[in-house]
């Protein structure tokens, strides 16, 4: 048998954690990209109540479902909001069973703020800012967008299945939104989500995005019901400071 010292496994913890970090950031790509997998449906015998599990502020387990992860989902997708902000509190939104929501760093790439929803990342928020891409016109902040993550959506195989993005008004802005079930590869095996995310033009100079994502495991359909909740209500509530000044992840 196989024996890895302390460091090792620290070190693969922390490889796959940036993963998981990497598949939601390929989720919320605009590109299209072929072949496109049927969600999954829930399983019929699951009543889980709608308790969210506690979080102590330490880091992730893992990515373990069960019914933990299942209990999470129902957490979000019927619990209230609470608000949640930004450290600097420029950016502010309501997300369901907000205290245990707690702000995270993500690694790979400079993010504005983040946020995690219990110990083993039962769903994960991302805001990041990009410049619009000039000569892109009122496309120019989905231009930019899709630039940045098309590397992503390469690197970890994505097949995402939704509509293409559709206008709507978020934060007093005409903004792109989107919302899809995706599928990537990882050295564990295939991983599955639902995901989401707002392209806000906050100010001429400025494009904001919120990306919001629910791992599947093996909670079945009980993803998607989480993801549109934690979208509505993210959505609905987000804003954006004018403060907010230009820079490129």
């Amino acid at each position: 048998m196989l024996a890895f010292s302390a460091a090792e496994k620290r070190g693969f913890a922390l490889r796959v954690r940036a993963m998981i970090r990497g598949w939601f950031l390929a989720a919320m790509a605009t590109a299209s990209l072929g072949c496109q997998h049927a969600p999954p449906v829930v399983a019929a015998n699951a009543h889980v109540d709608a308790k969210a599990p506690p979080d102590d502020g330490g880091s992730s387990r893992g990515s373990a479902g069960g019914m933990q992860h299942a209990q999470a989902l129902e957490a979000l997708r019927n619990l209230p909001a609470q608000t949640v902000q930004s450290a600097d509190g420029l950016v502010r939104m309501g997300l369901p069973a907000g205290a245990n929501w707690r702000r995270v760093t993500f690694w790979g790439f400079d993010a504005y703020t983040g946020f995690r929803f219990g110990q083993d990342h039962h769903a994960i928020v991302g805001v990041t800012l990009f410049e619009p891409l000039r000569g892109e016109g009122d496309r120019g902040c989905l231009a930019a967008f899709d630039e940045w993550a098309k590397p992503y959506v390469e690197a970890f195989s994505l097949k995402l299945t939704g509509p293409v993005p559709a206008i709507a008004s978020i934060s007093g802005h005409s903004s792109f939104v989107r919302r899809v079930y995706a599928t990537g590869e990882s050295p564990l095996g295939m991983v599955d989500y639902y995901a989401a995310y707002a392209i806000i033009p906050s100010t001429t100079d400025v494009c904001v995005v919120v990306g919001l994502a629910v791992p599947v495991r093996e909670a079945g359909e009980r993803g998607k019901w989480a993801l549109d909740h934690l979208a509505d209500e993210a959505f609905r509530t987000v804003r954006v400071d004018p403060k907010l000044a230009p820079r490129k992840p």
